[in-house]
């Protein structure tokens, strides 16, 4: 979540949770130099919700999958040095990849993050080959928004203009 890490909090652990309703917690704990403007904070959050997912590259981030260690959903470990808005750039990838996380166990050594993920695609099964090449793509790559095609509102050509032309 990119407000933590624009406010100087840095991400010490988390626990994710999400239900077929789309319904999700989450929770973080974190360090920081000083106590956070949680007011600040509340308002970038609810700010961003809705926004579509946007992220830096991660060109040295190491990406496992793991199909066997549960029947019901894929295992994804991402490797990669710490840095702030990590899980966020991570997320993001996962989100435009098509992924769902039910479920996230974090961990930092030192300078490396060692994050492990729970999930599934958007229809709750199994990751394939597919989402997997695109999660992956996306963290080398970061996010970038997504662009609207078809003409700028003034582009628009007038009914005049239009039957002139045939």
């Amino acid at each position: 979540m990119l407000p933590l890490a624009e406010a100087g909090l840095d991400v010490i652990d988390a626990v994710v949770a999400t239900w077929d309703d789309g319904a999700a917690i989450e929770t973080f704990t974190l360090r920081s130099a000083a106590a956070p403007d949680t007011a600040a904070l509340t308002e970038a959050v609810t700010e961003g919700l809705g926004d579509p997912p946007v992220s830096q590259p991660l060109p040295d981030a190491d990406v496992g999958f793991d199909h066997q260690a549960s029947p019901w959903h894929s295992v994804c470990e991402v490797r990669a040095p710490d840095r702030p808005g990590l899980l966020h750039d991570v997320a993001a990838a996962f989100d435009a990849a098509g992924v769902d996380v039910l479920a996230a166990d974090l961990h930092s050594e030192d300078d490396l993050v060692i994050d492990r993920f729970d999930v599934v695609d958007r229809n709750g099964a199994k990751l394939g080959p597919g989402h997997e090449d695109a999660v992956r793509r996306f963290l080398r790559d970061g996010v970038a928004p997504r662009r609207r095609f078809g003409r700028r509102q003034g582009a628009r050509r007038s009914d005049s203009q239009a039957s002139a032309r045939g």
